[in-house]
């Protein structure tokens, strides 16, 4: 069985003989600790590479089969040299760098920057992509007035130009929107001409009946008047059925904010349909019983 030793520097395993050792009478198997390698020489004979590995002729690395080109002179039909040593050796140009004037090799004479950072300082310093040296420059920014309270307010060209409206914030936006109705009955989006009048009460698609169920979660503050839960997926209940108590659906003292949770509950236990105040009452008292 072959003798292995393993160097002091480098910790790997290669036979005990002199073409990976320097002779030394002193040391185990008469061979110096270090390696040729480790020493600044050169293995007498190459080292046996694992499946699948090659070792590279210019960085003297092992890497994967992968990283080699393929080509028909050598015995396994690869490259001596690995990917990144013959791209590195490909680079002919020497340029300086315009930020850090550090020389550097590259592909193409045109070539200005050693790295995208120094690239990123230069440009970020020199301000070649603000205002008038940008690429999107398209002639500054538009004075014009909040259409809600008549504020000055700047807007990109390309923002000015996409909305007929313009505001100094989301606020005024809301408030006039909700005052002049841009998105309410035809207006919205969501409008559908094919149902009447009588199939909009009766799937609450009203603009009264909307404005109802935000002021219910403003004034509760979009909390769960049983357990506290504060949040998305509320509920604005009716305290007396919304189907007969037609006088009071758009009342805010008739509604409370429930989480989906609770709503079912309340259902659950008294129905849906023909619910009352005292019924609410009821159940608020179960709960904090």
């Amino acid at each position: 069985m072959q003798k292995t030793k393993i160097c002091s520097v480098c910790k790997r395993e290669l036979p005990a003989n002199t073409d990976y050792y320097h002779k030394h009478q002193d040391k185990q198997y008469g061979l110096d600790n270090r390696c040729k390698k480790c020493k600044g020489y050169k293995f007498t004979k190459k080292l046996l590479t694992k499946e699948g590995f090659k070792i590279c002729k210019e960085c003297d690395i092992e890497k994967p089969l992968s990283e080699f080109s393929k080509v028909g002179g050598d015995h396994r039909g690869l490259r001596g040299t690995c990917k990144s040593c013959e791209y590195e050796k490909s680079k002919k140009h020497i340029n300086i760098c315009l930020y850090c004037s550090k020389k550097f090799k590259t592909h193409r004479n045109t070539q200005q920057f050693c790295s995208t950072s120094c690239e990123g300082k230069y440009t970020k310093e020199n301000e070649l992509r603000k205002g008038k040296n940008h690429w999107n420059w398209e002639g500054g920014e538009i004075e014009t007035t909040c259409e809600y309270c008549g504020k000055k307010i700047t807007q990109k060209k390309s923002q000015f130009e996409k909305f007929e409206n313009h505001y100094c914030s989301r606020e005024c936006n809301g408030k006039h929107a909700e005052e002049t109705g841009r998105y309410i009955g035809e207006n919205s989006v969501s409008y559908n001409p094919n149902l009447t009048d009588e199939d909009r009460v009766k799937r609450r698609k009203t603009p009264e009946s909307k404005k109802w169920t935000r002021d219910v979660f403003d004034r509760d503050n979009y909390t769960c008047l049983i357990c506290g839960y504060r949040g998305k997926g509320l509920i604005a209940h009716h305290l007396n059925g919304y189907n007969w108590c037609k006088k009071e659906r758009t009342k805010l003292e008739n509604g409370v904010s429930l989480c989906k949770k609770h709503h079912k509950d309340f259902h659950k236990k008294y129905g849906y349909g023909n619910n009352t105040k005292q019924e609410f009452v009821e159940y608020m008292k179960l709960k904090n019983a």
